[in-house]
């Protein structure tokens, strides 16, 4: 898909390494007054700031991700190609134990090395029906990790496991192997905190900016542009490591044991009346402005090849009460639920809707949304209340069927709007 896709673009970019590039960057001057920065980091002060080695700013780091257990906690955006991902994530090892633990969303995965190589077992929180489990006949986490889970985009998983390269400083981000031609430090001077550090690390197609905790050497911020493809990827970090990684399960007892990680997708059909609406990003206009979904309105999610049925059962339905199509009001929300391998133009997804008076939205993942009510489905028409529980679900209703329409109506009426 062009999600994993990206988040593997992503990866390949952002773990840097090798060590040719620690000697040519130790300190490398830049006019700071003639390059541009992320709108996050004040210019201004930057130009005052001191540069140090890398060296001296990576030295913090590794105590933090190699000396002891941590955990810290990951949200990421991918931005670009007219499309944004976000995610939830979250990194856990301890170096000297060989043990780590990544949260991928639902996903959860353990990687342990034994006497025989390095085992890494993963569950879903949405499948309690299967768990996947394999063996790589090595005790180097990071060859085992890029066997078996390709697209892990954390840098915290390069810092405290890569044990090719325990001996020198630099490079620690290396899960792939790209060559860093420049790397170049700040110390942020802060009050409070004892300051920051900002690294800026460059090759021939991405610039990354990391801003870290001078004291602790927690990763707090990444942001990598990858110039060729035109993509933004940021990362926010937060340090949770009153959770060990000794302590995270990955529960197996009852489940089957597939072979294949793509197994464990949520399982289909798990969403009926009584259910909570699965979270879900929706993107709304050329823009990518983010929409959110309120309670007491009714949602209609249509996969993106049958805009025009979805266009027609959204027209029975003003048809039938008027206060539907108030822009203001927004009390039914069109989602085109894209499938990342096909989509099609994402604006004319919601540009349709404009002639109805209805602002649309977009969002991917046909396994985590619509899959989740029928695989057989293409359209759901649900009513939700304010705690984003579904209380009316029709699928694939037709445009013509009066009656069914009219009782979804009856249950939105039911919640009390008065808008």
């Amino acid at each position: 898909m062009v999600r994993h896709a990206l988040i593997t673009l992503f990866t390949i970019t952002l773990f840097l390494g090798s060590e040719r590039a620690f000697a040519q960057s130790r300190l490398r001057p830049i006019d700071t007054a003639e390059r541009s920065v992320p709108s996050w980091i004040n210019k201004g002060m930057l130009i005052r700031c001191e540069q140090i080695t890398a060296e001296d700013a990576l030295f913090s780091m590794l105590f933090r991700y190699r000396e002891d257990s941590f955990t810290d906690k990951v949200e990421f955006v991918v931005r670009g190609q007219g499309r944004q991902v976000t995610g939830s994530g979250f990194v856990s090892a301890h170096s000297t134990d060989n043990l780590l633990v990544i949260g991928m969303g639902d996903l959860v995965v353990r990687c342990e090395l034994e006497d025989r190589g390095i085992t890494l077992t993963a569950n879903h929180r949405l499948n309690p029906q299967y768990y996947w489990q394999d063996r790589v006949d090595t005790n180097d986490m990071i060859i085992a990790l890029k066997e078996a889970l390709p697209s892990t985009p954390f840098p915290q998983v390069g810092m405290s496991m890569d044990t090719r390269h325990a001996a020198t400083i630099w490079p620690p981000l290396s899960l792939y192997e790209m060559r860093t031609k420049y790397i170049t430090a700040w110390i942020i001077p802060e009050r409070g905190d004892g300051g920051s550090q900002l690294m800026l690390l460059e090759d021939n197609i991405s610039e990354i900016w990391m801003l870290t905790n001078k004291e602790t050497g927690e990763i707090v911020r990444v942001q990598c542009d990858v110039i060729a493809s035109g993509l933004t990827i940021d990362l926010f970090c937060e340090d949770d490591s009153a959770r060990r990684p000794s302590e995270i399960p990955v529960e197996t007892v009852g489940r089957e044991r597939v072979s294949d990680l793509a197994a464990l997708r949520p399982l289909p059909g798990d969403l009926r009346e009584g259910s909570l609406l699965p979270p879900m990003l929706l993107v709304t206009g050329p823009s990518d402005d983010q929409a959110t979904i309120d309670g007491r309105r009714m949602v209609l999610l249509y996969r993106e090849d049958i805009l025009p049925q979805a266009f027609a059962l959204a027209e029975s339905l003003v048809a039938l009460d008027g206060r539907l199509a108030a822009r203001k009001t927004s009390l039914i929300l069109p989602i085109a639920v894209l499938d990342l391998d096909r989509a099609s133009a994402t604006s004319s997804q919601t540009e349709a809707w404009d002639a109805l008076g209805i602002p649309g939205a977009w969002t991917f993942s046909e396994s985590g949304t619509i899959d989740r009510f029928d695989p057989e489905a293409d359209v759901v028409l649900a009513v939700i209340d304010d705690a984003q529980r579904i209380r009316n679900v029709l699928l694939d209703p037709a445009a013509d069927d009066t009656e069914s329409l009219l009782s979804v109506i009856e249950s939105w009426r039911r919640l009390g709007v008065q808008r």
